[in-house]
């Protein structure tokens, strides 16, 4: 996804298959161990912000292209996190591309909303995905001890809760949302 010219011939294949581009919903991304600001290295700071901040610059540059050319607009919802909102101990770079994301969101709808275009960003808490887990499939150190203090529940979100909330954000059901920040944390992170 920070490959430009990877992400305009997927759009343009998708086009050439459907027609056009209804919905789009980016949330591509990638997590780093926690590391104190101070020892942060660049190459982690880098890979975070095109992984997480630029990938979704690129995909809603073409996305909007396409969307606002078109008769009846789009909507892109993008995934920021819990983090665009409250910083993660030990993520600097994870915290600031999220905010970024929000960023970019925020700007777009303000943009695009005479083309009809809608810009949404969802923010999920704690995720049951595979960034929670070590390389041996178990949950790790860090988001155990997470749960036992973020969420009310103690329990991770799973991945359907999130989908559920960005297929309504794409629907006629929420024509007029726009520019806004959705947290989908279970009541954990209230803002």
């Amino acid at each position: 996804m920070t490959d430009e010219e990877a992400v305009a011939g997927m759009l343009a294949e998708i086009v050439d298959r459907h027609g056009r581009l209804d919905a789009a919903f980016n949330n591509a991304g990638i997590n780093h161990p926690s590391t104190a600001f101070h020892e942060l290295d660049r190459d982690s700071w880098e890979e975070m912000l095109a992984s997480n901040l630029t990938s979704v610059f690129l995909c809603m540059k073409h996305e909007l292209r396409q969307m606002s050319a078109q008769d009846s607009g789009g909507v892109i919802v993008n995934t920021s996190s819990g983090a665009g909102v409250v910083p993660a101990p030990g993520q600097p770079h994870y915290t600031a591309a999220k905010h970024g994301i929000l960023g970019l969101t925020r700007s777009a709808a303000a943009e695009y909303i005479r083309s009809g275009v809608r810009c949404n960003s969802v923010l999920p808490g704690m995720v049951d995905t595979p960034m929670l887990h070590g390389p041996d499939g178990r949950m790790s150190e860090r988001a155990t001890a997470l749960l036992r203090r973020v969420p009310p529940t103690g329990e991770a979100l799973q991945p359907s809760q999130i989908a559920s909330v960005a297929v309504w954000l794409c629907s006629d059901g929420a024509s007029a949302v726009n520019g806004q920040a959705l947290v989908i944390g279970g009541g954990g992170i209230m803002h």
